[in-house]
């Protein structure tokens, strides 16, 4: 009898929808780390990058990797609020 009551409630449809959502919830997940990652590594190569390098090219690394960061935290923060958007909209909400 429960089972009957919870097909009904929880169709196919439903199912499918709720998949397309964490779906994009884990993919929102994966850009997020994959950026963790690209700023740990952007770092540690600029890093090394700039030691043993005269002052003028130094000035454009240094230009160059505040560039990238300003980027990657805009990219950051994107996927955060599509995150929280999911999560809190979709999920809450629907």
């Amino acid at each position: 009898m429960n089972e009957l009551a919870l097909r009904v409630v929880i169709d196919p449809n439903c199912v499918a929808g709720y998949n397309r959502v964490f779906r994009l919830l884990l993919m929102t997940h994966r850009a997020g780390a994959a950026l963790a990652v690209a700023t740990r590594t952007m770092s540690e190569r600029g890093r090394a990058s700039e030691r043993g390098v005269d002052p003028n090219a130094a000035a454009v690394l240094m230009a160059r990797r505040r560039a990238v960061s300003v980027f990657r935290h805009d990219m950051q923060h994107c996927v955060g609020v599509l995150r929280e958007f999911f999560s809190r909209q979709v999920l809450e909400v629907g």
